[in-house]
Parts: C-alpha cells; sequence; structure tokens
C-alpha cells in the first residue's frame, strides 16, 4: 500500500468514524454476458467500487435530466452547477447513492434524497463555465455502508501526475447511455498544455486539469487513486481529432476552502 493510500485510511479513520458499516450491503461484479458497452470502456465496476459516487435524476418535459457528482459528507453533495440550469427548480431533482444500475434503483443498495438547498460557487459563469461547481444539501443524512461513503479529496494533488492511472467514471456518454456505471481511461494531459489551451477561454486556467478520452465516453467524473480529482466543466469538449476529446476539469483541489465554507464547515479536503 503506498503512502497516499495510508494517510487517506488514517483521514477516513478520524474524520469518518460514521463509515462503520451501519447496515449489511452486497457487493459484487457485473455478470460478464452484460458487458455490452463499447469497446473504449475499460468495462464496469464492482457495485461498492466508487462509493462516493452520487447521481442525480429530474424527468424534463417528460425526458430524464441527469447529472453525476460526489458525496462531501454525509449531508452535502457537489455537482456541476451547470447541471442545475436545465431545471432550475431544486426540488424535482432525486438524487441516488449506492446505485450501480439506474434501471434498478430499488436494490437495497441504493438511498435516496432530496435537495433543500445549492450554494453555487460565486464565480461560476454560464458563459465560460469557469468555477462550474455547485454544492447540493440533502433533505437528510445519507447512511455510510460499504457502497455509499464520502469522498476524499486531496488538497495537495501533485501525486496526481504520478498516478499509474487517471479514469473518468460515469454512466454515460456521447453516443451511448450505460445502465450500469463504468469507467474508462482519462489519461491526464501536461499542465503546462492544458492551461496554454485554456488561456484564451479561461481567466483562471490553473484551476483546471485536462485529460483525453475517447469521443464516446463519458465525461464522467476524473478519478486518481481511486479519489475524485475534477468535476466535467459544462463546455464542450475541445477535439483534438476524430477519436479523441480533451475534457476540461475542475479541478478539486483548488476549491477546498470554498468547498470547506459552502459545506457550513461540515467537510474539508485531506493535507
Amino acid at each position: 500500500m503506498g503512502s497516499v493510500h495510508i494517510l487517506a485510511v488514517i483521514f477516513l479513520a478520524f474524520n469518518c468514524a460514521t463509515v462503520i458499516q451501519a447496515r449489511r450491503v452486497s457487493c459484487g461484479y457485473l455478470p460478464n454476458g452484460k458487458r455490452d458497452d463499447p469497446l473504449s470502456f475499460d468495462g464496469y465496476l464492482d457495485k461498492c467500487q466508487y462509493p462516493f459516487f452520487a447521481h442525480l435524476e429530474s424527468i424534463i418535459d417528460g425526458h430524464i435530466h441527469e447529472c453525476d457528482g460526489v458525496l462531501l459528507g454525509n449531508h452535502y453533495v457537489l455537482m456541476t452547477a451547470s447541471c442545475l440550469e436545465r431545471q432550475p427548480d431544486f426540488g424535482h431533482y432525486s438524487v441516488f447513492f449506492g446505485l450501480w444500475d439506474k434501471e434498478q434503483k430499488n436494490d437495497p443498495n441504493v438511498q435516496v434524497r432530496k435537495i433543500v438547498g445549492v450554494i453555487r460557487h460565486p464565480q461560476y459563469s454560464n458563459v465560460s463555465f469557469e468555477h462550474d461547481l455547485a454544492v447540493l444539501e440533502l433533505d437528510h443524512e445519507v447512511v455510510y455502508t460499504s457502497a455509499v461513503q464520502p469522498s476524499l479529496i486531496f488538497k495537495d494533488d501533485r501525486f496526481m501526475w504520478r498516478s499509474y492511472e487517471t479514469v473518468a467514471v460515469g454512466y454515460h456518454s456521447l453516443d451511448y447511455a450505460p445502465s450500469y456505471r463504468a469507467h474508462t481511461e482519462a489519461p491526464l494531459m501536461d499542465q503546462n498544455v492544458c492551461k496554454n489551451r485554456l488561456t484564451t477561454l479561461r481567466e483562471h486556467p490553473d484551476m483546471n486539469v485536462c485529460a483525453t478520452q475517447h469521443k464516446d465516453d463519458t465525461n464522467g467524473i476524473l478519478v486518481t487513486a481511486l479519489y475524485p480529482a475534477g468535476m466535467a466543466s459544462g463546455c464542450a469538449p475541445l477535439t483534438d481529432n476524430e477519436s479523441a476529446n480533451t475534457v476540461v476539469y475542475a479541478r478539486l483541489s483548488k476549491y477546498c476552502n470554498w468547498l470547506h465554507d459552502a459545506t457550513n464547515n461540515n467537510w474539508r479536503c485531506f493535507y
């Protein structure tokens, strides 16, 4: 176990004592017969992998509007601010935790909450999609289980560029919408190259990180070493060629102070 993982375990032990399983849940991998995803996907996940993952749904004009986010403690969720613009009345949304298969919302692992408050980043721009983040307050706390646990975001994310793998985690892609949560490779772009590409698009390019994905893959949540590191911005991907896109993510480590304030000091990044 690497030093980063050891520190993470210590952090969870002291700051998330209630992660101790409150009720039994079932974990396991998807049967091989269900692997009908595009070749660009790495494959489906164990039901309890990435337990910080949150999924938001609202029905708008008969169509389901979906977004993905991460759990901050047991009372807050981090999403993109742009996600909420199609349906600004957050009372119409449901937030799902422990949801592995979107068609199986009655799975005993799943917990559902409503939203009672939204705090958008004060500098969010719906034109440039800079600072595209919002913290959602839940109507009541989630119960920590093996399938539902809080995210761990590092305030110092320099190790991210030394990680053996970064992936994007989510349900849907540009041309394909799998029912099951999946992940796909999302190798990081050199940060200087990323900043140069964003110079004309963003006032603060260092608040972002770029990753390359197959053009048909999900934008998703950027994850490194099993921890969330980026939230896909609402802006369109930067097209690299016919088969790849550069996806722009809000670099979560840069928003730790704001996250601390937006959650009323109930959640903090790991140093």
